[in-house]
């Protein structure tokens, strides 16, 4: 069983709000939010959990969204990679990244 205090539940849970965020065109603040949740992902779960990579495809969008288009090239590049090796190259998540 694993046991986690509150602080890296909120940080796993948050995802949602950061998508909410997102959507409502506050990049800045779905940012920072995604880099708490990613930071506790990958503490948590490891860096080449599928969540933990879709909280990076999630800033990388941010990024995209924002127009800071070198920073969402390098971070859809690193998710394509992690997904490839994790997922497989043939998985439709790879394939769309």
């Amino acid at each position: 069983m694993l046991i986690v205090d509150h602080s890296d539940f909120d940080r796993i849970q948050g995802h949602e709000l950061g998508c909410a965020m997102k959507n409502l065109e506050k990049y800045s603040e779905a940012l920072a939010l995604f880099k708490k949740i990613h930071s506790g992902r990958k503490h948590l779960l490891g860096e080449d959990d599928p969540d933990t990579i879709d909280t990076n495809y999630e800033m990388g969008e941010i990024h995209f969204l924002a127009k800071r288009y070198p920073e969402a090239v390098k971070i859809f590049t690193d998710v394509h990679k992690a997904r490839k090796r994790v997922l497989g190259k043939a998985e439709p998540e790879t394939l769309a990244t």
